[in-house]
């Protein structure tokens, strides 16, 4: 029989939030952690912003954290940050009654941004019961691993090389001293 494992939606998360929310007494009964409420709010408003992937290892996933933190074209990246996600199955979440469009994901490395979607249709007894699934399956790609995810990118050409910016190279070498080695024209 054919593996048909759900796909996964992954929400890039504030890491800080949820370890200080691991303890169990905080999620009894119908509590939840309020501070929590922070990852239903889209820092550009509107919908959720998630990532469809086919697992916690899908290589996909890497390409992501690459893009995200190499940022548009428009931004200059000046901190390399520990990037977390958040995954739940995608049934799970359409079976709550929360919409998932796909949109555009807008990054620099076009061959993921079809994998973007956004969650909508979400109202407080939706968003606890999405923080509740939330909680069972985190990834988490250290500074350290982002450092080399984006690295990696460049040198397959998901990302330009223009990613390299001043700013963003500085902020590498505050990781660690890295090299980079960009194959040559």
């Amino acid at each position: 029989m054919a593996d048909t494992a759900m796909p996964l939606l992954a929400r890039r998360v504030n890491g800080s939030l949820w370890a200080n929310a691991a303890d169990d007494a905080v999620w009894a009964g119908s509590e939840y952690p309020i501070a929590l409420m922070n990852e239903l709010v889209d820092r550009h408003g509107g919908n959720l912003s998630v990532w469809q992937v086919e697992s916690a290892s899908d290589p996909n996933l890497k390409r992501i954290v690459a893009a995200i933190v190499a940022g548009p074209a428009s931004v200059s990246v000046k901190e390399i940050p520990t990037v977390e996600f958040r995954l739940v199955e995608r049934s799970q979440i359409e079976a709550l009654g929360i919409s998932v469009a796909q949109t555009s994901g807008g990054l620099r490395d076009a061959g993921i941004n079809s994998l973007h979607y956004e969650l909508g249709n979400i109202n407080s007894a939706r968003g606890v019961q999405l923080l509740r699934l939330m909680r069972n399956t985190a990834k988490v790609f250290p500074a350290k691993v982002t450092t080399r995810l984006i690295a990696q990118s460049i040198i397959r050409k998901h990302l330009p090389a223009e990613v390299l910016s001043k700013d963003f190279l500085y902020a590498l070498h505050q990781k660690k001293a890295v090299k980079v080695v960009l194959p040559k024209k």
